[in-house]
């Protein structure tokens, strides 16, 4: 004789499954938000760096426009023949002309550094046996022989027309501060093989300082603009540590300068913290511009969207969850009690009654058992 033994299958409450039922989909959402929050911080991290690029950009092409408009106001007097003559000791005339013609140059040059805010000063530097054209003194012998023979002077040998940080010579001749301005431009008077004097124009720091200090990228930024022997500015934006730093000792600022690209951006650290490093280098002057913005501002956006995002995930799947659980405890409770009412009756209890107060397709359940009873 075979016994027949059934295994006896478990047994999951409406009440489990309609929960798991709201559950899956609320999981669904959930995953949803996590996606579309990853994906959009990612944009917003990619369009502020873009945008603070964008800015870096502008103002180093605008840099690069007033250090081109100050070169060529000099580059005039290169191809002034009469200075020529006049530095070469041949003869521009009488006296009264050769006076005209001094006091038409020194009215020139102090015309362009009127005009021209950025302009600092404009010197023509000649030989001893001449006198300095300038808009700082009057008077000076000329003393090209000296400058010659100094760090510029010789880098100017090499290559010229250049772009220097410092002329120590000339500040020291014509008793100018090292503060008054942050990069100057050199040419040689030159005919030829022979070398008459130097033509220079500075470029005013306090007028530069303020276009740097125009460029905000947010709390706990800098901006830079160094030149290539190492003279800069360095503006910041709330920030004593960064004030005090020198972009010209950092070892990604020296990366950049030896780059073959005209501008790049990277993430580096440094005082402890990572910041977003970009540069750019300004035309032919040897000069950047370089920008530290640290990343916390970068991803604040994205973070702040990521704590709205996550309270409304939390707060929708809590309502999902609320309601679903309503609605299957309402369920199962009637389930439930008709499921007893039944029992009672089985037994041969034909008085019961059941009764309910809900008024969906329930009710019209328990109307019709109870007519059937």
């Amino acid at each position: 004789m075979s016994t027949i033994v059934k295994k006896k299958r478990l047994s999951i409450s409406i009440f489990v499954k309609l929960i798991a039922g709201y559950f899956i989909p609320v999981l669904f959402m959930v995953l949803l938000g996590i996606i579309a929050l990853s994906k959009s911080s990612s944009g917003l991290n990619e369009n502020y760096e873009n945008s603070t690029n964008q800015a870096i950009d502008m103002t180093a092409n605008y840099l690069e426009l007033v250090l081109e408009t100050a070169q060529a106001e000099v580059d005039q007097y290169s191809k002034n023949m009469k200075l020529y003559n006049y530095l070469a000791g041949e003869s521009i005339g009488d006296l009264t002309k050769q006076l005209a013609f001094l006091d038409e140059i020194y009215q020139s040059i102090s015309s362009a550094t009127t005009a021209n805010k950025f302009i600092s000063n404009i010197h023509i530097i000649p030989g001893k046996d001449y006198n300095v054209f300038s808009t700082t003194l009057k008077g000076n012998r000329g003393f090209y022989e000296l400058l010659k023979d100094s760090p510029e002077g010789l880098a100017l040998q090499q290559k010229n027309p250049i772009w220097v940080g410092t002329h120590k010579v000339i500040d020291e001749e014509l008793k100018i501060g090292e503060g008054s301005y942050i990069i100057s431009y050199m040419k040689l008077i030159k005919n030829f093989d022979k070398d008459y004097g130097v033509l220079v124009v500075d470029i005013s720091k306090k007028e530069l300082t303020e276009v740097l200090n125009q460029l905000n990228l947010g709390k706990g930024s800098s901006v830079g603009f160094i030149t290539a022997d190492g003279k800069e500015i360095v503006v910041s934006q709330e920030s004593q540590e960064l004030q005090e730093i020198s972009y010209s000792d950092q070892s990604f600022y020296q990366e950049s300068r030896l780059s073959e690209g005209d501008k790049g951006n990277s993430y580096v650290d440094i005082l402890g913290e990572k910041y977003y490093y970009m540069y750019h280098k300004i035309g032919d002057t040897d000069a950047m511009i370089c920008a530290l913005v640290p990343q916390k501002n970068i991803v604040k956006q994205a973070n702040e969207l990521k704590y709205i995002v996550s309270i409304i995930v939390v707060l929708a799947s809590i309502i999902a969850l609320l309601y679903g659980a309503k609605i299957s405890i309402g369920i199962s409770r009637c389930l439930s009690t008709i499921n007893k009412k039944l029992k009672l009756a089985a037994k041969g209890d034909l008085s019961v009654t059941i009764t309910t107060k809900r008024r969906d397709e329930f009710a019209g359940l328990v109307s019709n058992i109870s007519e059937m009873i």
